[in-house]
């Protein structure tokens, strides 16, 4: 029984612990800032949230029970963080403000809230999946989606021949086909938020 509870408090996430705090930092960071971004409309205003609630968790002496846990914590944070800032900017956005009378768990699944936290997680699973992308199929995808080159510009920009742009172009759409599977249709549709 010790040992059963001794191996649940391990699996436990800290962070206290630099190597858990950075992996968290750079898992949810973006995804993080496109959610802020849906409800304050402001890009600027949206990363000081974000960077506000991640600056916060260097200091949050509690553990969290697992990944579900922590970011069901990080969107409620950055969602309340945002309210703080519009008011304190004084500006006359329209918001859904949370009910304090109600507990958490109910505040998080307001239907608006959580249709915005589904497409950041998308959105990071999306990044995540071309983060992974060997070097030069990254740059070429990130260069051809993302910064809308053509293949010439892209060919010149990277020093490459134009057939190379189109194998690499290729194949990280094959890996990122297979990475995605059941989302990868939407891939497209929100590449235009990932920077």
């Amino acid at each position: 029984m010790q040992q059963l509870k001794k191996h649940y408090m391990e699996k436990k996430l800290r962070m206290t612990d630099e190597r858990t705090y950075e992996r968290c930092f750079h898992a949810n960071y973006q995804a993080l800032c496109y959610f802020a971004l849906s409800i304050v409309s402001d890009e600027s205003i949206a990363e000081d949230a974000v960077q506000d609630v991640f600056i916060r968790l260097l200091h949050h002496t509690e553990s969290f029970d697992n990944n579900t846990h922590l970011r069901n914590y990080l969107y409620q944070a950055v969602h309340n963080r945002c309210i703080d800032l519009l008011r304190a900017h004084a500006r006359q956005v329209s918001v859904v403000l949370l009910d304090c009378s109600k507990p958490l768990h109910d505040q998080v699944h307001d239907d608006e809230t959580e249709s915005k936290m589904v497409r950041a997680e998308l959105l990071r699973i999306i990044a995540e999946a071309i983060d992974q992308l060997p070097e030069k199929q990254r740059e070429v995808f990130r260069l051809a989606y993302i910064d809308d080159l053509s293949n010439e510009e892209i060919a010149q920009q990277m020093n490459l021949s134009l057939n190379t742009v189109k194998v690499q172009k290729y194949r990280a759409k094959q890996h990122l086909r297979e990475r995605l599977k059941d989302i990868y249709p939407l891939l497209f549709i929100f590449l235009k938020y990932i920077s």
